[in-house]
């Protein structure tokens, strides 16, 4: 087991758990251990989803999908979970285009968020990708993937379940 994560702050953590797992802080886009795994997981709006300041949105999903497939082993399977956009675009409204929270053409939303760190609350801007199922399915196989199932969930509901718009 080889768990990546670009946060040293996460790597810890995970370290102090006890686990025999090894431990890599790394970018996932830039990743690249030569090994064949046989499951690659990535939850949370992870790497897929998660973007640095004026990013190409495109260009990084495509990144960290290449990073599954050089990774994956020939009958390997990976699990992710991706930023549902038919959702966003059901609750965005003109005005959030117009202010920069939401960009119709790339699939950006941008908003700031408050959290709790040892320093005090923080607010931190964040800038999330948002994917409609059939372009995942185009970038996967972009990148020598095959996606064989789409599924629909909540944070905490996960399951085999259509996908639905919200």
């Amino acid at each position: 087991v080889t768990g990546v994560d670009f946060s040293p702050a996460m790597i810890a953590a995970a370290r102090s758990k006890g686990s025999a797992a090894t431990f890599v802080e790394a970018d996932v886009r830039e990743f690249r251990d030569g090994s064949h795994y046989d499951l690659v997981v990535m939850l949370c709006e992870g790497p897929l989803n998660t973007l640095g300041q004026g990013e190409d949105a495109v260009a990084h999903a495509l990144a960290v999908l290449e990073t599954i497939s050089e990774h994956l082993a020939p009958t390997g399977t990976a699990v992710f979970t991706a930023l549902n956009a038919y959702a966003q675009i059901r609750a965005m409204r003109q005005e959030d285009v117009d202010a920069g929270a939401f960009n119709p053409v790339t699939m950006q939303a941008r908003y700031a968020n408050d959290m709790v760190t040892k320093a005090g609350v923080q607010t931190v801007c964040i800038e999330e990708r948002l994917f409609l199922p059939s372009e995942l399915v185009a970038m996967a196989f972009h990148r020598g993937l095959e996606i064989t199932a789409v599924y629909g969930g909540t944070a905490g509901n996960w399951g085999q379940r259509t996908l639905e718009l919200d």
